[in-house]
């Protein structure tokens, strides 16, 4: 504490001992009840004085604390307002981009879904193409296999109705004929054999 005020407490301890010495002295007189009124006012007053003057600071350093820390709070708070909206502001352009985001995405995939709807009916086009060759082809080797059968069948009914005749019309007689010309004929090709070499 600086002197002064050192000095003021002694004072005002001070004056409640000169209020009672001075009652003590007038005695029991009539203005007593006055003096004693007067005595306790003045007791009050240097209590109340005393505690504000000691008080004083305190209390002024607490209520400027506390004034600085409303207006701290204030500042953060319109701060976190600040902030607030500008966070609204950003999520409200993100939605607005999300949407537009969305909608683009939905063309993308339309187109991209036609697209893929094309490429699917080229491609069934065309391995109905390639079933319908691979079905021709088989077609046709069948019915050449049936053919070749048919054919073969017939050349089998063929040779063996030309065997059936031959048999018919060979007798004995023809029969000696045919061996003695087929003997003749390797006679022959004997005899130009050595002349061939």
């Amino acid at each position: 504490m600086k002197k002064s005020g050192v000095l003021f407490l002694l004072l005002l301890s001070a004056v409640p001992c000169l209020v009672q010495a001075a009652s003590v002295e007038e005695g029991h007189s009539a203005s007593s009840g006055a003096a004693a009124f007067l005595g306790k006012a003045v007791n009050a007053l240097i209590l109340f004085g005393g505690l504000a003057f000691l008080l004083a600071k305190t209390v002024r350093s607490f209520l400027d604390a506390r004034t600085s820390d409303i207006e701290r709070s204030i500042r953060e708070a319109a701060e976190a307002r600040a902030n607030a909206e500008k966070r609204f502001k950003d999520v409200r352009a993100r939605l607005d981009r999300i949407d537009e985001e969305l909608r683009r995405i939905r063309e993308d995939g339309d187109v991209e879904t036609a697209r893929s709807v094309g490429r699917i009916r080229e491609l069934a086009g065309q391995e109905a193409d390639r079933l319908k060759r691979l079905t021709r082809q088989e077609i046709e080797l069948g019915v050449r296999g049936a053919l070749r059968e048919l054919r073969e069948y017939a050349a089998d009914l063929a040779i063996g109705s030309a065997e059936e005749r031959i048999r018919k019309s060979l007798n004995e007689d023809r029969h000696a004929r045919l061996i003695d010309r087929s003997i003749d004929r390797l006679g022959r090709l004997q005899h130009e054999e050595p002349d061939a070499r």
